[in-house]
């Protein structure tokens, strides 16, 4: 892809973004952003140094980019242009081919892109964060009710993705594939319903998972993962109700790994009367912790 291809397609998904009145303010700057997991999830980021992003096609919510967020009506004539922007060498024969294949079947273009669109989906790889590490509801999902982790990373050491807030919303938007399909696929990736908002999620899409993540089997620990710097994760707090032998083994695999003394290790602090956070106990520098 072209530079200016490039640029011309941040753009249109930067202006969709906006559009959905979505505030990616928080990410100004290069913040620390923050990822909860369970004990063995954190473990093992730590000790391969590694970012796992997730397959789409397997999500908790079925409705999260499902493909009803997208319409896919539209005449044969505007199939034959899309279909020439996504595939500028197509000859004739192969284009009447289509023609004839659309006239058999008048919903053969609509299978077509359905059936691009679900490959798309699984070259895909989403993890997600949070802006801060107290959110009640994610510390209880996905950090094991209190006993995992939640880690902080500089959102710029995440290479090889795109970064945006999520909107949650019950309203039925959907968006035309061939209209404008970056912005269809933006809005596709992006909506949510309400009854994820307690999530205030930060997504990260990494739009190849093939060409950037170390492996594609499925059997193996770097599958879908990205590599990491250790000076990419800068924060580590430690759950509530943390086995101490958990939180052990997590300490020594960072000094085993030579992650740097300036990582600032906290531990979770909760008044249990009101189930309000505390504020976290610093637990030192790493050596001191051995």
């Amino acid at each position: 892809m072209l530079k200016e291809e490039k640029e011309t397609i941040l753009k249109r998904i930067e202006n969709t973004i906006i559009k959905l009145e979505i505030d990616n303010s928080c990410l100004n700057g290069d913040p620390i952003i923050y990822h909860y997991t369970n004990y063995n999830a954190a473990r093992s980021i730590l000790r391969n140094s590694t970012l796992r992003f997730g397959n789409p096609a397997k999500f908790d919510d079925k409705k999260d980019m499902d493909l009803g967020l997208l319409s896919f009506e539209t005449s044969t004539a505007n199939y034959i242009k899309f279909f020439l922007q996504t595939h500028p060498n197509l000859s004739y024969s192969q284009l009447r081919k289509i023609e004839r294949a659309n006239t058999q079947n008048p919903y053969f273009y609509q299978e077509e892109a359905k059936i691009a669109l679900e490959k798309l989906k699984a070259n895909l790889g989403v993890t997600c964060f949070n802006q801060n590490h107290i959110n009640h509801h994610l510390w209880k999902e996905y950090a094991n009710n209190e006993r995992g982790v939640c880690l902080g990373f500089r959102s710029s050491a995440i290479k090889y993705c795109m970064k945006s807030r999520v909107k949650y919303t019950d309203d039925e938007l959907v968006e035309n594939f061939f209209d404008e399909s970056i912005e269809a696929l933006v809005h596709w990736a992006l909506i949510k319903k309400t009854g994820y908002t307690d999530e205030n999620e930060i997504r990260a899409f990494c739009l190849n998972v093939k060409k950037h993540c170390l492996s594609m089997d499925e059997k193996s620990p770097y599958y879908r993962c990205i590599s990491l710097k250790n000076s990419a994760i800068e924060e580590i707090y430690l759950g509530v109700d943390m086995p101490t032998y958990h939180k052990t083994n997590l300490i020594k695999i960072l000094n085993q790994k030579n992650y740097p003394n300036s990582l600032k290790l906290y531990q979770m602090v909760k008044d249990f009367d009101t189930g309000e956070f505390l504020t976290p106990q610093k637990l030192g520098s790493l050596s001191q912790n051995l």
